[in-house]
């Protein structure tokens, strides 16, 4: 990869760069379009986006060393899914000012805000669980992301809260894609001891799960309840998916101008951002960027919003 210092960079571009994945998530455009929204309207740059393979192929280190030859920008936001975040840590150990808006749990050396997986996914079965349910299905999705791991967790713990332990019968491993869902799920529902309720862990999968639900002639949420993670920006999940809501609007606002404030030494965080930052548990953040501690992991809570795919549990 070539160097940054070799290359001159120096700061002064007008032009900040998103690299996003190749990958049809709803919920990227949400995080573009935010992101877009306050570079745009709050700053002086402009954006140039690169796209690159959801891998570690070729593809993608081609657009890292594309960004560092070109000399283009002057700081970079990043969403990644499988490509290792070794590069980006160079790039960012060498000066370029990086942000990682982490949407899967990457533990990494670089600037990030992610959002908080386990507490979602607890709030999310805790309720399953208070409305009577205690056969519980679980979709877990990609199994080496640590965001599957994180809630994994707290299904577990949240089972554990009411004296329950994990049926491995009611865990399917699928891949956060609609058809991993449906084949997990239709794994689920024509177990002869079906679950009352299943959490299927994006809303993809659990889409898929309403779906399989609708073509065994279960109704939802009368014979099963159905719980998502995302509340992705699709009229469908917002309108009726019970789900845990990530804040990627947010985020992504959050994302952009803690760049800015990396570049612009002397940049004061917004009204709206240090509201954020005091609503945080970790860590603390301070009002000015010298007092930030580099790099920061900065964490968003998540929440559970209920719709019409669940219910409480009557008794049979």
């Amino acid at each position: 990869m070539p160097s940054i210092n070799a290359q001159g960079l120096n700061g002064r571009s007008q032009l900040l760069g998103i690299l996003m994945p190749r990958y049809l998530w709803p919920a990227l455009q949400e995080i573009t379009w935010a992101i877009a929204d306050y570079i745009t309207n709050e700053t002086r740059y402009e954006i140039i986006f690169y796209s690159c393979s959801n891998d570690n192929g070729d593809g993608y280190t081609r657009v890292l060393d594309q960004i560092v030859s070109t000399n283009l920008v002057a700081g970079l936001i990043a969403t990644l899914y499988d490509q290792s975040p070794e590069h980006l840590v160079e790039l960012y150990e060498q000066g370029l000012p990086v942000v990682l808006l982490d949407t899967i749990g990457l533990q990494t050396n670089l600037p990030t805000v992610c959002a908080d997986h386990y507490s979602g996914a607890y709030e999310g079965v805790r309720y399953l669980l208070e409305s009577g349910h205690r056969r519980i299905g679980y979709i877990q999705g990609t199994a080496h992301w640590k965001c599957s791991h994180d809630r994994y967790r707290a299904y577990c713990d949240a089972l554990a809260s009411y004296g329950l332990q994990p049926d491995p019968e009611l865990f399917q491993q699928a891949e956060y894609t609609p058809k991993s869902g449906e084949v997990a799920a239709r794994a689920l529902l024509t177990l002869e001891d079906r679950p009352t309720a299943i959490f299927a862990t994006n809303d993809d999968m659990a889409s898929s799960a309403i779906m399989v639900a609708q073509e065994l002639h279960l109704h939802v949420p009368e014979d099963i309840s159905i719980l998502g993670f995302n509340d992705d920006p699709v009229p469908f999940v917002r309108s009726m998916l019970t789900t845990v809501h990530q804040p990627f609007s947010t985020m992504a606002r959050c994302a952009a101008e803690l760049l800015v404030s990396q570049i612009q030494t002397q940049y004061r965080f917004s009204d709206e951002l240090q509201r954020i930052l005091q609503m945080t548990t970790r860590p603390t953040f301070a009002r000015e960027l010298g007092e930030l501690p580099m790099p920061f992991s900065l964490q968003f809570p998540t929440h559970l919003v209920t719709r019409t795919t669940s219910a409480r549990r009557t008794a049979t």
